[in-house]
């Protein structure tokens, strides 16, 4: 398709058929860049089910405790500079980034679910449904711990 569409096959045409060749091309572009990233495909899958993709403005319940601790400690660091606290954040900051690529690991693991679902003869509605489901709390996991990291990382830069 990129070959069908390429710009440079319609530089003798119609300004028309340039527009269209450009648009297409882009199109392609961006197609190809959504399917090559993990995160932008579950997402445009997700929109394309129909299921709502938010940031959640609220952590998701099994890290609730967890980032509470690290509001506080974070709260200490600032105050204080405290070269310990500063160290248990670095130490936080490290497992929260392992803890982020393992969400996503996971979340890549269930493309091949995803398309073992679709190759089934008689379409399992309810399966796709769950597993829509799980894709979208993992994708709010995985935001919500991409913020945290990218508040800690800005404590400890600021310093």
């Amino acid at each position: 398709m990129s070959r069908r569409f390429h710009p440079d096959f319609y530089q003798t045409q119609s300004s028309r058929a340039q527009a269209v060749s450009l648009e297409n091309s882009a199109r392609l572009n961006v197609a190809y860049r959504t399917l090559r990233d993990p995160i932008a495909r579950v997402e445009y899958l997700l929109e394309l089910e129909g299921v709502v993709v938010g940031t959640p403005s609220n952590p998701p319940a099994e890290l609730f405790e967890e980032i509470l601790e690290l509001q506080e400690l974070r709260q200490e660091y600032r105050a204080s500079k405290d070269p310990v606290a500063r160290g248990r954040l670095q130490q936080a900051l490290s497992d929260l980034r392992d803890r982020k690529a393992a969400v996503e690991e996971e979340l890549y693991g269930l493309f091949g679910e995803w398309d073992r679902l679709l190759d089934q003869p008689r379409e399992p509605v309810e399966e796709r449904r769950k597993l829509l489901e799980r894709m979208r709390g993992i994708l709010a996991t995985r935001a919500y711990l991409g913020t945290v990291i990218s508040d800690i990382d800005e404590d400890l830069k600021g310093s």
